[in-house]
C-alpha cells in the first residue's frame, strides 16, 4: 500500500510503543482523516503534502475549474478532453473512497479484540491479519468493495513477506465468487493472484489469470494505467520464470517511463521495478548493461529521498552481486557488509537481512574466510526460517552456504547434518535447480574434505551439469569449478 493509508498502517505495527498510536481512537482518527482527504497524522505535513490533500479533497471543483479555463481559451475540444480527464479522476476517486472504506473496516476487524494490547510485534501482526482474513472471507458479499477490501488484506500479507498468506486468501476469494459483481474487482484480484502464484511456483496459473485481468483493463487504459503496468511487470516475471530473459528485460524497461509519471508518489512501485530489471540482468548476467539502470535507480533514490530505504539497499546489494560476478571479491564484500549493518540497524531481523547476509557469507566463501563465513551464515540461517520458512530457496541456499564453510573449517560432521536436514525439501524441488546444483557442490566439497576423491568427483561433475543446464543463472557457479577441479586432481 501507498501513502496516506501505508503510513497509517505502519504507524499502528511499529514495534516501539512510543511510535505507535496511543490509542484506537487516535488510529481511528487518522483513518476518518484520509477518507476525508485530509492530512493525517501518520505522514509529515509538509506544505506540499498538505496542499495535495487540500487539491484531492476538492478534486471535483478544481477539474470544473480547469475544464472551463480550457473551453475558453481552447474552445470545445479542450473541454472534452478535460471532461474525459474529469471523468477518470471521477473513477479514481471512487475506487480510493472504497479502499479507504475497506481499510477502515479491515482496521475495526483487526483492532476491536486488542485495543488495549501492544500493537507492534511481527508474529502479532500476523496472528491478527491471518484472524481477520478467515472472518472477511466468510463474511463479505460478492460486491467489489468486499473485494477491495480482500486485495487491501493481500497487500498486508506481501508487505509482511507471506506471499503464502495472500496467495491463499485471494484464491479462497476468487473461489468465493466475492467481487463477481463488478469485472474491474474480479481482474484486480486476478492480477494480485498472478503475482502470487508466482511467488509461489505456479507458473502455469499465471497467464491465464493475466489475460483474464487484461481484458478487462484493455477496455479503457487511461483509466488502467497503474494495472496494466502491473500486469506487465507479472508476464515480465512469467518470462523470467520461462528463462526467456530478452522479454522479461524488454518488457520491465519498456514500463519505466511510463512508471515514472505514474508512480510519481508512490516510490515504492517505482523502486521495484529497477530492483527486478537489474534482478534479471545479472541472472541474465547483462553485467555491461547495468550500470546505466545503477545511475537511473540512484537517481529516483535520490528524488524520493528513499536512499536508506528497504529499496535502496536491496539496489545497493545488486551492485555488490554484480561485484561478485565480476571476481571483485573485496569490493563486494565491504558493500555486502556496509548494506548489512546499515539494513539491521534500521529494520532489526528480517528476510532481507538474512539475503544480505547470504550474499556477505558467499563473498567470505569465495575470499577463502572461511570462519568468517561460518559465523555470518550462522547467523543467517534462522532469521530464514523464522521469516521465510524451511522451504524457501533462500533459505536452502544459506543452509548449503553454511554447510560448506563448516566443511571447510573441518568440521565435515556438521556439514553432512545440514545437507541431510535439507535434502528432501531439495529432492522435492526436482532435479535441476540451483539449490540441486548447490547441494551436489556442497557434497562434493565435503567428500574432498573427507579423503573420499572419488565421490567428491561423481558429485561434482553432477554439480557441474546442473549448472550447464540452467543456462544464464548457474554461470557464475561453474567460475568455481577450475579450482574445485584442481583441488581434486592433487
Amino acid at each position: 500500500m501507498a501513502g496516506d493509508l501505508d503510513a497509517i498502517v505502519l504507524k499502528a505495527m511499529r514495534r516501539a510503543p512510543q511510535d505507535r498510536y496511543r490509542g484506537v481512537g487516535d488510529l481511528v482518527d487518522d483513518v476518518r482523516s484520509h477518507m476525508a482527504l485530509r492530512p493525517v497524522a501518520a505522514r509529515s505535513g509538509s506544505a506540499g503534502y498538505t496542499v495535495g490533500r487540500y487539491l484531492r479533497r476538492h478534486r471535483v471543483a478544481t477539474a470544473a475549474a480547469a475544464a472551463a479555463l480550457l473551453a475558453i481559451v481552447a474552445g470545445g475540444g479542450a473541454a472534452a478532453w478535460q471532461a474525459r480527464q474529469t471523468a477518470i479522476e471521477r473513477d479514481v476517486a471512487l475506487a480510493e473512497a472504497r479502499r479507504s472504506e475497506s481499510i477502515n473496516r479491515m482496521l475495526t476487524v483487526m483492532f476491536r479484540d486488542t485495543a488495549s494490547s501492544a500493537v507492534g510485534e511481527e508474529a502479532t501482526v500476523k496472528q491478527m491479519l491471518d484472524q481477520t482474513a478467515a472472518q472477511l472471507v466468510a463474511s463479505v458479499d460478492r460486491s467489489a468493495k468486499s473485494a477491495t477490501l480482500i486485495t487491501t488484506l493481500a497487500d498486508l500479507y506481501v508487505n509482511l513477506e507471506d506471499a503464502a498468506g495472500a496467495d491463499a486468501l485471494l484464491s479462497q476469494a476468487l473461489a468465493r465468487g466475492i467481487g463477481a459483481g463488478d469485472p474491474v474487482a474480479t481482474a484486480e484480484i486476478k492480477l494480485r493472484l498472478a503475482s502470487t502464484a508466482a511467488a509461489m511456483g505456479r507458473t502455469d496459473d499465471m497467464a491465464p489469470l493475466l489475460d483474464s485481468a487484461d481484458a478487462v483493463f484493455a477496455a479503457d487504459p487511461a483509466r488502467f494505467r497503474k494495472e496494466r503496468l502491473e500486469s506487465m511487470s507479472g508476464r515480465a516475471q512469467l518470462a523470467r520464470r520461462k528463462g526467456d530473459y530478452d522479454t522479461a528485460i524488454r518488457l520491465l524497461q519498456l514500463s519505466l517511463p511510463d512508471a515514472d509519471r505514474v508512480y510519481a508518489e508512490d516510490h515504492r512501485e517505482l523502486l521495484t521495478r529497477y530492483n527486478n530489471l537489474l534482478v534479471y540482468m545479472v541472472e541474465a548476467n547483462r553485467l555491461d548493461a547495468m550500470p546505466a539502470v545503477f545511475v537511473a535507480a540512484d537517481a529516483a533514490l535520490a528524488r524520493t529521498g528513499q536512499q536508506g530505504s528497504a529499496q535502496g539497499l536491496a539496489i545497493e546489494q545488486l551492485k555488490g552481486v554484480r561485484l561478485m560476478k565480476l571476481d571483485r571479491l573485496a569490493e563486494a564484500e565491504r558493500l555486502f557488509r556496509g548494506v548489512a549493518d546499515r539494513r539491521r540497524a534500521v529494520f532489526g531481523k528480517s528476510a532481507a537481512l538474512a539475503v544480505d547476509l547470504l550474499q556477505l557469507g558467499r563473498a567470505e566463501l569465495a575470499l577463502g574466510k572461511f570462519a568468517a563465513a561460518r559465523d555470518v551464515l550462522g547467523e543467517a540461517r534462522p532469521m530464514a526460517i523464522d521469516n521465510l520458512g524451511p522451504d524457501a530457496v533462500p533459505t536452502l541456499v544459506i543452509t548449503l552456504g553454511l554447510a560448506e564453510a563448516l566443511a571447510e573449517a573441518g568440521d565435515t560432521g556438521r556439514a553432512e547434518t545440514l545437507i541431510g536436514e535439507v535434502a528432501p525439501r531439495i529432492a522435492a524441488m526436482g532435479p535441476v535447480g540451483l539449490p540441486q546444483g548447490i547441494a551436489a557442490r556442497t557434497r562434493a566439497i565435503i567428500r574432498l574434505k573427507q579423503g573420499r576423491i572419488a565421490e567428491a568427483r561423481r558429485e561434482a561433475d553432477a554439480s557441474e551439469q546442473i549448472f550447464r543446464t540452467l543456462g544464464a543463472p548457474g554461470e557464475s557457479y561453474l567460475k568455481s569449478f577450475a579450482a574445485l577441479r584442481r583441488r581434486l586432481a592433487t
